[in-house]
């Protein structure tokens, strides 16, 4: 779900605050004073000049003030260094972050747009001591590629099926890349489930959404998803991911912690039909005895007549026994045993976004599009919940 904040500011006639909206599966920006999100936003920027990043070498060591910074390399080692230092591309991602960011972020990975267009891959984060920490990737690295062909026959997943937008290479790409991050206990979850490309959803934040009813589970995805990724990725900037990619996760999420509900109401649906056969055929027997039971002798009527009160009285027990069924698997639907464990590992902590602060169910997909796009983000924000997820403890036992 996605909302806009449009915070439009110019400095020294040249620098501006760009839109800022919230990709894919955001929602409201609130949360708790001792919160600590990694930034799901995505900053859209727009018609920066060469004069943008002339004025950006002088005012952004003035908003930066005495805050410390230090570069980080591919391989971990961080030395500090000064704003002035930085590519305009690292400026510009600091600049992005003083504008838009919130206290309670820390962490953000930016596609960052230079003069001429070009992307740059950066990530910021926030130091533990106060400062930043940034790490850039090359000057125009492009998102990592999917195959994109045979998803079904490979993954076991049900059809991708188009409703009025198309699948498209670049499409089927991102799906690729979100199925081939799962194990092969998770894929199996997903076994059977159509993906569905739409043009938007109901709520046209919506960058994609997985959506059950009773037995039936289905995942959309929405154009929103796919605009997002030229001014956002996710992973290492090293080797940058389209952040459509976290969001498909997120709905993989929503499949894996709703299966036991779901395979709970499957077995409700299987039950239902179980109990109707039974009462159709008792009623079909009822009325067969009713009009032949003067052709039967005494002992076959009585011994019948039992055995129809007999079937009745079953059936009776049965309907108590299903209905207690019935509520076992709308807990299950609710809050089941997966967001039940999580919510025991995440404790007092906040989720690892703002929109994950709105449900438990938001909390646990946004978690987990995480650990399955960025673990190393995941495990810097919430260690425990990035533990619970490599011993499998979403799976169960």
């Amino acid at each position: 779900m996605e909302h806009t904040i449009i915070p439009r500011l110019r400095l020294a006639g040249v620098l501006a605050v760009c839109a800022l909206a919230l990709a894919g599966c955001g929602g409201g920006r609130g949360g708790r004073s001792n919160a600590r999100y990694y930034e799901a936003a995505v900053v859209a920027q727009r018609d920066l000049s060469p004069q943008h990043f002339q004025a950006l070498k002088v005012e952004l060591p003035k908003r930066l003030g005495k805050q410390p910074i230090v570069v980080e390399d591919a391989a971990g080692r961080q030395s500090p260094t000064t704003a002035e230092k930085l590519s305009a591309a690292a400026q510009q991602a600091l600049y992005i972050v003083l504008e838009t960011g919130s206290k309670a972020s820390q962490e953000w990975d930016l596609r960052v747009r230079l003069a001429d267009n070009r992307r740059v891959p950066v990530t910021v984060r926030r130091a533990p001591g106060g400062g930043f920490v940034v790490r850039q990737g090359d000057v125009g690295e492009k998102l990592a590629r999917g195959q994109g062909k045979d998803l079904p026959q490979r993954y076991g997943i049900g059809n991708l099926v188009e409703q009025g937008a198309e699948w498209t290479p670049r499409a089927r790409e991102v799906l690729d890349i979100a199925l081939d991050a799962l194990d092969d206990r998770e894929r199996k979850v997903l076994a059977a489930i159509p993906f569905i490309r739409r043009v938007r959803g109901d709520d046209a934040s919506h960058g994609a959404l997985y959506k059950q009813t009773d037995c039936k589970a289905e995942i959309f995805l929405f154009d929103t998803a796919l605009r997002s990724d030229s001014d956002q990725f996710v992973g290492e900037p090293e080797a940058p991911v389209a952040t459509s990619v976290r969001t498909l996760l997120h709905e993989v999420g929503h499949a894996i912690h709703q299966r036991p509900g779901r395979l709970a109401w499957c077995a409700v649906e299987r039950k239902e039909r179980a109990l109707r056969e039974r009462v159709e055929a008792l009623n079909k027997r009822g009325q067969a005895f009713n009009r032949g039971q003067g052709r039967l002798s005494a002992k076959d009527r009585e011994r019948e007549l039992g055995a129809i009160k007999a079937e009745q009285k079953a059936l009776e027990t049965e309907k108590s026994a299903f209905e207690q069924q019935v509520k076992e698997a709308r807990k299950a639907v609710d809050r089941g045993p997966v967001l039940e464990a999580y919510g025991k590992v995440l404790g007092k902590a906040s989720p690892p976004t703002a929109y994950a602060e709105t449900s438990a169910k938001e909390s646990f997909a946004e978690s987990y599009s995480l650990f399955r796009a960025d673990p190393a983000a995941l495990k810097r924000l919430l260690p425990q919940v990035h533990d619970f997820f490599a011993r499998g403890g979403h799976l169960g036992p």
